[in-house]
């Protein structure tokens, strides 16, 4: 029975014998299964990344806004697993090779299910040093554009955290709701992409993890915070309790909050070299096994 590894089942894993004849013949075939081979992780462990956090939350404020956004966080997940990049292609009949619009990550899934967890489509693209499936090139790509995204917003991020402390400071209750819409449309626009930062580190990968699922859950909480605001505003009763929680919230919770969010942009930049240093490091591997 096939595996559906674009909705979540998996891990993918291949073996060089999985490959097409075009890897099989490269010296660095060894490299090109260990970067296919944490693509896959990267897209696996970014799709169940909030399942625990999820029924962990089950039942509270957060859980509504926390559901929608790992909903949010798979949508654009698939997103970036559906588009392709420019690859080697074969044109048909004459075996002459050429460049353009090639697979995505999503289709290399699709061969896969299709051929027994084999690959057989042999478009490829490569950087110099690892020749890999076209498809895994789009996906690492798609990556690094989405963590450069989260990256940028780190500045609005950090002032929305200055605007809640003036407003705690000042006691400034009228802002409330406007602080906190504010932060919902921010985590709309960064929350679902910070899947990026989970292929950026090897050794740290479940710290990473962790500290990801510990952004997004907190981000949940405000976003419940924004909610239950809308919901009573007519009530100033209401509205003092409420107030009263945000406080205790920001208090308790925001320099973690901040913490949390500077430790996924601290992995970002790594992402550039991530895939090619850790193919490096499993092909080493390989060979000491053989030698």
């Amino acid at each position: 029975m096939a595996t559906d590894y674009f909705n979540g089942g998996g891990p993918a894993k291949i073996t060089a014998d999985h490959l097409p004849a075009v890897f099989q013949r490269d010296i660095k075939v060894g490299l090109t299964v260990a970067l296919t081979n944490n693509v896959f992780n990267a897209y696996y462990t970014a799709y169940h990344a909030m399942d625990a956090a999820s029924i962990h939350w089950a039942g509270t404020r957060a859980a509504r806004p926390f559901d929608d956004l790992r909903w949010k966080v798979i949508s654009d997940l698939k997103d970036a697993a559906q588009q392709s990049s420019m690859a080697n292609i074969r044109v048909p009949l004459v075996g002459v090779r050429m460049f353009g619009v090639g697979q995505s990550l999503q289709d290399i899934f699709a061969d896969m299910n299709k051929n027994g967890g084999r690959i057989t489509n042999d478009e490829w693209n490569g950087d110099g040093n690892i020749k890999a499936p076209a498809g895994i090139f789009a996906f690492q790509a798609q990556m690094l554009a989405r963590g450069s995204e989260v990256a940028r917003c780190q500045a609005d991020f950090n002032k929305w955290q200055q605007n809640m402390t003036r407003w705690k400071q000042g006691e400034a209750w009228d802002s409330l709701g406007d602080n906190l819409t504010r932060f919902g449309s921010f985590l709309d626009l960064a929350g679902p992409k910070m899947w990026a930062a989970f292929g950026c580190t090897t050794q740290r990968a479940g710290d990473l993890n962790a500290t990801a699922v510990k952004w997004w859950s907190l981000g949940a909480t405000v976003k419940g915070f924004m909610d239950s605001y809308i919901a009573i505003k007519s009530s100033p009763n209401q509205q003092r309790q409420l107030v009263a929680e945000v406080a205790a919230f920001v208090v308790s919770k925001t320099p973690v909050f901040g913490d949390a969010y500077a430790g996924v942009i601290r992995a970002l930049p790594q992402a550039m070299t991530f895939f090619e240093d850790y193919a490096k490091r499993n092909e080493q591997a390989i060979n000491a096994l053989y030698r």
